[in-house]
Parts: structure tokens; C-alpha cells; sequence
């Protein structure tokens, strides 16, 4: 398995993949439970995701809402991972926040004074904003531990936001009243000829990227 650093710097947005490998089911395993115990804020992991092997399904899925730049991404990847997130009522309602803090094993009293205090607090944020950007979070680490396994990613939000998430509320993969998918990631094997139709990988330097104060 690749250092932090090594993937990091492995890491590529694919074009697309090699349809002759398959990530083993133990491996995709390991990616999942990367963006299931990433940092959420709050604690309050709002975030599920919708795990897509299905040929059909992905086909039907990419050519009902996504744009057709990322049709073949999606089409050669072995698996894709739509990113669910709670939507702002969802999101910031006592039920969902008091269901999330009750696994702490507060007392009655405290359960309720902290219940009250999140509500509070995400009252008075962008709790929808606030929601999907766990998602973002969640990804980055599984985009990062599929690199640690030489297994390769692209992060797409190319796709009709209301089409995707009507198509998968009708067919009961989601609740479109309760939630949403923001982002999108495909994951799969490369080979030596795919990566070498990569441009280099380019990136401002570290005295541009950073200000020390």
C-alpha cells in the first residue's frame, strides 16, 4: 500500500478505465470505509452514498443525467459512487440531530441541552451547504485510499442535478423530499497505455498556494 504522499501524488482525474479489471470486493470495501470514517462536522454524517456496479444501471443512470463528457468515464469504470446528502429541513431537524448524539451516551438532560444547542446553531448557517460539504470530504478520502491501492478515480458533478435525483427517487434509491446527490465519483483500474494519454500533472507551487501569517 502507497504512503500518503505516494497517492497523493498518484492520484489522477481518469478519462477512463481499463474494462478488463475488477476491483476486488475487499478493496472497494476499503475505499467505502474510508469516506464512512472521514472527519464530518458536528459528528453528524449526513452523507450516505449509493454504491453502483450494474452495468445497466450505470448505463441508464450516465445517458438518462449525466453530460456526455463523462459517459465513457463512467461506462469503462468498474464501479460508481453517487454521494448522498441530507437536505437543509432533514439536515437540521431535532429528530436527525438528537438520532446522531444519542449514540454519544448522553443522559436525558444533556441529550436534550446539546439537541438544542446544534439546532440552535444550524439555524443560523447554510445547513444545506453545510450538509453537502461532508460529502466532499467523505470523497476525498476514499478518492485518496483507492490511490493507496493503485486503484484509480475521476470526481464528476457534471450531471442534470434534477434529472439524476428524480431518477433515483423514482426508482427508490433515494427520498428527492429528504435528500440529494451533489457529487459523483468513478472508480476502476487504468493500464499503461491509458495513463499515458494523461496530460502532466500541473500545479501552482507551494509559495503560491501558501501565506504564512
Amino acid at each position: 500500500m502507497k504512503t500518503v504522499e505516494n497517492a497523493i501524488k498518484f492520484r489522477r482525474s481518469m478519462q477512463e478505465f481499463d474494462t478488463n479489471k475488477k476491483i476486488d470486493t475487499k478493496d472497494l470495501t476499503t475505499i467505502l470505509n474510508a469516506g464512512r470514517l472521514a472527519p464530518s462536522g458536528l459528528g453528524s454524517e449526513p452523507t450516505r452514498v449509493l454504491v453502483i456496479r450494474d452495468n445497466e444501471i450505470k448505463k441508464e443512470i450516465t445517458e438518462d443525467a449525466f453530460n456526455q463528457l463523462n459517459w465513457n468515464k463512467i461506462k469503462t469504470a468498474d464501479t460508481l459512487i453517487l454521494f448522498v446528502s441530507l437536505k437543509e429541513d432533514t439536515f437540521k431537524s431535532r429528530e436527525f440531530v438528537s438520532t446522531r448524539l444519542q449514540r454519544w451516551g448522553l443522559n436525558e438532560a444533556d441529550l436534550a441541552d446539546r439537541t438544542d444547542a446544534y439546532v440552535d446553531y444550524l439555524s443560523t448557517i447554510d445547513a444545506a451547504t453545510y450538509s453537502s460539504n461532508q460529502a466532499y470530504i467523505a470523497m476525498s478520502y476514499m478518492s485518496l485510499q483507492a490511490a493507496s491501492l493503485d486503484i484509480e478515480s475521476v470526481i464528476m458533478q457534471g450531471f442534470a442535478f434534477d434529472k439524476l435525483n428524480d431518477l433515483l427517487d423514482k426508482k427508490g434509491y433515494i427520498n428527492k423530499e429528504k435528500e440529494a446527490v451533489h457529487i459523483s465519483m468513478a472508480v476502476g483500474y487504468s493500464n499503461e497505455q491509458i495513463r499515458a494519454k494523461l496530460y502532466p500533472q500541473i500545479r501552482i507551487s507551494l509559495d503560491e498556494f501558501c501565506d504564512y501569517i
